[in-house]
């Protein structure tokens, strides 16, 4: 954000609040004119209340300003925080976080000896299908599928957009079995999920292609986040070599197409 940018948020204040500076200011030259020009036919001790009246308005418009702008700047910090956290497409988490994320889980599981699983998904085809539909076609796609994970996934998983159509999900005290499980009705939710073009009306048939590894933080004690990844990921790209719509697992493991 630009040092102007910020310098307008700063500034920003209610209607309310600059008729309520622009009032004070007024009682504030009137207050004045009565003190110096001393009239008798008011009593000094209305000009005392009046002063004292407008003492604490200008101590309150003070604080109604200074709270106003700690708010704004609350939320500017939020989002901040979101923009620099997720992807704007999807609203899932970007590759930067979700590595942040992943390497307090793995530190995690460790302390507490609980396995977890990493998902790595992939979009099978999904450069045909941006050159035959549309990019706009490829972005519902992308959300769609961001959309299916965080309605299934538990509070404590974590997915992200990892890369142009690769997805990254995170789930924690999860083994290799609930993970495949997990995969395998996603894979069927997003195939009874049927994006029409926008010109033609016609249906766009999806299918992803999923690479599973699991870490054991008993077994796995030098294992990093960064092999976990690259584990789901040969996985993943095992599945796709196999011609797609398919779950790998690292190390292989037989499941069903």
């Amino acid at each position: 954000m630009s040092q102007e940018k910020q310098y307008s948020i700063l500034g920003e204040v209610s209607v309310i609040q600059k008729a309520g500076f622009y009032a004070l200011v007024v009682c504030f030259c009137i207050l004045m004119g009565l003190l110096i020009y001393d009239r008798q036919f008011i009593d000094s001790r209305i000009i005392a209340a009046a002063s004292i009246t407008v003492y604490f308005l200008t101590l309150f418009f003070i604080y109604s300003v200074k709270k106003s702008m700690a708010d704004k700047l609350d939320q500017t910090g939020e989002q901040l925080e979101i923009l620099a956290t997720t992807d704007e497409l999807t609203q899932a988490f970007n590759r930067k976080h979700f590595n942040k994320l992943f390497d307090k889980e793995l530190e995690r599981s460790r302390r507490y000896e609980k396995e977890f699983c990493c998902l790595a998904l992939d979009i099978d085809n999904f450069k045909i299908i941006n050159n035959k539909y549309g990019h706009q076609t490829g972005d519902e796609i992308l959300q769609d599928i961001s959309d299916l994970m965080k309605d299934n996934l538990r509070l404590t998983d974590i997915h992200a957009r990892y890369g142009d159509n690769r997805f990254m999900c995170l789930l924690p005290e999860t083994n290799m079995e609930q993970s495949v499980n997990f995969s395998k009705r996603l894979r069927r939710l997003l195939e009874g999920k049927k994006v029409l073009h926008r010109d033609t009306n016609e249906a766009v048939n999806t299918t992803i292609s999923i690479g599973i590894a699991a870490c054991n933080p008993v077994k796995d004690k030098d294992v990093g986040s960064n092999d976990i990844i690259n584990q789901a990921e040969t996985a993943l790209e095992n599945a796709k070599k196999s011609g797609g719509n398919r779950i790998q697992c690292y190390p292989e493991i037989p499941t069903e197409s």
